[in-house]
C-alpha cells in the first residue's frame, strides 16, 4: 500500500491507521468517561434542522423529560425512566457536522452526568490531531479510565471480507494464555475442523500482541479464514488498552484478506496525547 494521504487517514480513540484502498468504514463508536461521542454530518438545512429532527426522535421514545441549553451554545435533552435511570443527550455544531455526546447515570446524579457531558464537549478540538480521536477532531481531556472504542471495516466488493477493531481500558489485563481463540473454536464448533495456520507474537503500533490465523471448515458451511491480533492491555492504561482485531473472509478470499490485514496492522499508530492531558 502506498503512503497514506490525509484523506486515507482513519482514527478511533487513541489509535489511527491508513485505510486500505479496498476497504471502507462500515461503523464506529467511541466512549470516554462513559460519554458516547460522535461526529455526525449535518443535513443541508444545517444544525437547527438536525437538532429539530433529533429532538423529535427523542420525544417519540417515551422517556423525554426536558430540553436544556448547555454551555458554549450546545443543546441538550434529558431522558429518564426506571429502566435507564437518567440520560443527557448533548449536541453542538462544528462547521458542517455536529458533535454529539450522550451519558447515562443514576437518578439524582444529574449534576455529575451534566458535568461529564459538558466537560467532554468543552475539551473537543475540531481538526485536532492529539487526543482522543473522533475522525473530525479530538477530545483533549485527561486520559480516561473507561475508554471503549470500535471500528468496523468492510471490503468494497467482497461482501464476506471484513476487519473489526476494538479497544477497552481494563482494570485487570487478560492473561496471555487466554488470548488464543483456537481452543475455544475447537470446543465450541461441533463437527467443525479448526486448523491453525499461524500463531506468533507480533508488534502492532509498538505494542506486543498475539497474532493467529485459523481456517474453520465444516460440512455445511463455506470454509472460513479468521485472522486475529490481541493485546492483553495494561491496568488502567488508555494508551495500552485491551485490543482485539478480527479479520474474516471465505477461504477463496484469503489472499485479499491477508493483504488488507497486513496493510491495516502495519499502518496502525497511536494518536499523540494532547499536551497536558497525561496524568
Amino acid at each position: 500500500m502506498s503512503a497514506a494521504t490525509p484523506s486515507d487517514r482513519i482514527c478511533v480513540g487513541r489509535f489511527e491507521a491508513a485505510l486500505p484502498p479496498e476497504l471502507e468504514v462500515e461503523g464506529r463508536s467511541q466512549r470516554i468517561y462513559g460519554v458516547v461521542v460522535n461526529a455526525i454530518p449535518l443535513p443541508r438545512d444545517g444544525f437547527d434542522a438536525f437538532w429539530r429532527q433529533r429532538l423529535e426522535r427523542l420525544r417519540a421514545g417515551g422517556s423525554f423529560k426536558r430540553a436544556v441549553d448547555l454551555p458554549g451554545g450546545a443543546r441538550g435533552v434529558w431522558l429518564g425512566n426506571e429502566e435507564m435511570g437518567i440520560q443527557l443527550n448533548g449536541a453542538q455544531q462544528f462547521g458542517d457536522y455536529a458533535l454529539t455526546a450522550v451519558r447515562t447515570g443514576d437518578e439524582g446524579k444529574e449534576a455529575s452526568v451534566q458535568k461529564l457531558v459538558v466537560g467532554v464537549m468543552t475539551a473537543y478540538q475540531p481538526d485536532g490531531r492529539a487526543g482522543f480521536c473522533l475522525e473530525r477532531g479530538v477530545i483533549t481531556s485527561e486520559l480516561g479510565n473507561s475508554e471503549i472504542t470500535s471500528l468496523s471495516l468492510k471490503h468494497k466488493t467482497i461482501t464476506d471480507l471484513n476487519i473489526k477493531f476494538f479497544t477497552e481500558t481494563v482494570k485487570y489485563p487478560v492473561d496471555r494464555e487466554e488470548l488464543s481463540d483456537a481452543h475455544e473454536f475447537e470446543q465450541g464448533l461441533a463437527g467443525a475442523k479448526v486448523e491453525r495456520i499461524l500463531s506468533r507474537r507480533r508488534s502492532v503500533a509498538e505494542i506486543d500482541g498475539l497474532e493467529e490465523r485459523l481456517m474453520i471448515s465444516s460440512a455445511k458451511d463455506p470454509t472460513l479464514v479468521r485472522f486475529s491480533w490481541k493485546c492483553e492491555g495494561e491496568s488502567i492504561s488508555a494508551q495500552i488498552p485491551e485490543i482485539i482485531i478480527i479479520g474474516m473472509a471465505h477461504k477463496e478470499n484469503q489472499a485479499q484478506l491477508a493483504e488488507a490485514w497486513d496493510a491495516f496492522l502495519t499502518s496502525l499508530r497511536k494518536v499523540p496525547i494532547a499536551p497536558g492531558s497525561a496524568r
